[in-house]
């Protein structure tokens, strides 16, 4: 705390002048409060040089004029309030296409306690595994949680839905502490991004002889080594939404050949997308 002006006695005489530091050091007590007493009339500026743990100092110097009110005020009460904000978290997710690279909408994820999440006073709000919040990934292929975090505690983020045609990536999960920030850090910043693989289809095609019902030739015939055509009935759009159609109707998508146990095998691999 400094003097905000010349300050003077009673009498007349000076004992502080404009900007001398009259206390410092001071830390508010459990009740959050700092009191000062046997202070002369006059203005003073109080002025916060340390916050406490998972809050961020506030600079702003506050001033506190204490004036003659009258002669029956013994002592004169004045006071002012240094508001603190609580460091927060903000935690996001990024979907994409694993092979475009193109953001995917509808993917969901949800946000656990990595531990006992505990308050400000140490006492356990959520055990460890809890769901938080489930988030779903706009066109954009982002999606922000708005659950508020506190501090000092751990959290993992793992997905729950793949969006549409693609399969589900359970074995990546984001793991995070959110742990006390410098005092001059209002915000920390998770983020984290998953990718998807599409799903996939394997066509198989059995070539029996007519007469019998069974893959084995008569006599000197052979099943093996016929060639078949896989086209697109309709046009085949990717499923990121971005790449657009990758078969159009009528084309070739795989060629396929028997072996030698009369199966057709697929030479490509082919998207299970609208089939």
């Amino acid at each position: 705390m400094t003097a905000g002006a010349d300050i003077y006695k009673a009498d007349g005489t000076k004992v502080y002048s404009n900007g001398d530091v009259i206390a410092e050091n001071l830390v508010a007590g459990s009740d959050g409060q700092v009191v000062l007493t046997d202070l002369h009339l006059g203005t003073y500026v109080v002025t916060e040089t340390k916050s406490i743990d998972g809050y961020t100092i506030n600079t702003e110097p506050h001033t506190v004029k204490i004036e003659y009110k009258n002669q029956m005020a013994e002592v004169q009460y004045e006071a002012t309030t240094v508001l603190n904000t609580r460091q927060k978290a903000e935690v996001s997710v990024t979907k994409k296409d694993s092979e475009t690279a193109n953001p995917l909408d509808g993917g969901q994820y949800t946000l656990y306690a990595g531990s006992d999440i505990r308050n400000y006073a140490g006492q356990v709000i959520a055990t460890k595994g809890t769901a938080l919040q489930t988030v779903t990934t706009g066109e954009d292929g982002s999606a922000a949680y708005t659950v508020d975090l506190p501090i000092a505690n751990s959290y993992y983020i793992s997905e729950t839905q793949a969006p549409y045609a693609y399969y589900r990536n359970s074995s990546d999960v984001y793991s995070f502490d959110f742990n006390y920030l410098p005092e001059t850090t209002a915000k920390a910043a998770f983020t984290h991004t998953f990718v998807n693989d599409r799903t996939t289809a394997k066509i198989h095609i059995y070539k029996v002889d007519k007469e019998t019902g069974k893959a084995v030739p008569q006599g000197d015939a052979k099943l093996e080594g016929a060639v078949y055509g896989l086209y697109a009935r309709d046009d085949i759009a990717h499923p990121d939404g971005a790449t657009g159609i990758i078969f159009h109707a009528g084309d070739l998508v795989a060629t396929l050949t028997t072996d030698g146990a009369a199966m057709q095998r697929s030479t490509t691999s082919i998207s299970a997308i609208t089939m």
